[in-house]
């Protein structure tokens, strides 16, 4: 009998232990909570505004705020990052009618300035004809790089614009000095060689003149637009003033066309010309009459030449 209601008093207890629901943890009559707070332990400025998260066992939404104003703020969720420094926030939740005050959780981030580079790729040489010159650079953060010359003896930078002064090496640097965001660029520096431009002349008189050609007006070119100077080498036959060709005597007459260049143009090779000079030709008309009397003397005889010289008449018969 007795171990029958001994039996069934175990069951009844059985029974009542399995139905037990187990509920958390209670401070007086609320229930306790925590929260999980975990931001980045580095930011960089340019991430600003950044999303943080942080979540309770409650499922309660906790509050973020900043202890650290001029470095970081807070509005809901999003952190705004003010300046370089340590960042500290803290995430709260005071609970309600069922929840008492989780413990609060306080975090640092570390804010730096984000980190830029410069892309700065002129080309190695140009030549004077490509002047002014448009450079060009970036940078990673969108910022725009500042160029400078090294050498303002041989070219000058306003800009972007490159300016030459003379042949030489130019060298130019692209800086990038930063902001509140982003610290300063590594400064990346090139090289460029500039040249002059190279010219060519034309010059092509003709092989022969005649003196009745003279003055002969020459003509010469070169393909910097630039005029050519033409000489003589043999002044004792022929003479130039300008382009204007003067005969001396007959000859060869030796010529040289030249163009010394420009701060922009090369010295152009010389050209070298020759020119044979020679007397025009010329007749002479004189027809007499083939019969005389005597008394038709004195008779005046006429006689002229192509040239308009006067020929001259002489008696090979004076007996």
């Amino acid at each position: 009998m007795t171990k029958r209601i001994f039996t069934r008093r175990l069951s009844i207890f059985v029974t009542l232990i399995t139905s037990l629901t187990f509920v958390p943890l209670q401070q007086g009559n609320a229930l306790t909570q925590t929260i999980t707070f975990r931001p980045p332990t580095t930011l960089t400025l340019a991430q600003s505004p950044y999303t943080l998260t942080a979540s309770s066992t409650s499922g309660l939404t906790p509050v973020i705020t900043s202890s650290t104003p001029t470095i970081c703020t807070v509005s809901g969720f999003a952190l705004t990052l003010v300046t370089a420094g340590t960042c500290t926030v803290t995430a709260n939740q005071v609970g309600n009618a069922s929840y008492s005050a989780a413990p609060a959780v306080t975090r640092s981030i570390t804010l730096s300035k984000a980190t830029q580079t410069i892309t700065f790729a002129p080309p190695a040489t140009l030549t004077s004809t490509q002047f002014p010159y448009t450079l060009s650079s970036t940078s990673t953060s969108g910022l725009t790089p500042v160029i400078t010359s090294s050498t303002p003896t041989i070219c000058t930078v306003s800009g972007f614009a490159l300016t030459l002064v003379t042949a030489g090496t130019c060298t130019l640097a692209a800086n990038q000095a930063g902001n509140t965001i982003y610290s300063a660029a590594p400064p990346v520096t090139r090289s460029i060689t500039l040249s002059k431009t190279t010219q060519t002349i034309t010059f092509a008189p003709p092989t022969t003149l005649t003196s009745t050609q003279f003055p002969y007006t020459l003509s010469s070119t070169s393909t910097s637009g630039l005029t050519p100077v033409i000489t003589s080498s043999t002044p004792t036959i022929c003479t130039v003033s300008g382009f204007a060709l003067t005969l001396v005597t007959a000859g060869t007459c030796t010529l040289a066309a030249n163009q010394a260049g420009n701060t922009i143009y090369a010295a152009a090779l010389g050209v070298t010309r020759s020119i044979t000079l020679s007397k025009t030709t010329q007749t002479i008309t004189f027809a007499p009459p083939t019969t005389l009397t005597s008394t038709q003397f004195p008779y005046t005889l006429s006689s002229t030449s192509t040239s308009g010289l006067t020929p001259t008449i002489t008696s090979s018969t004076p007996t």
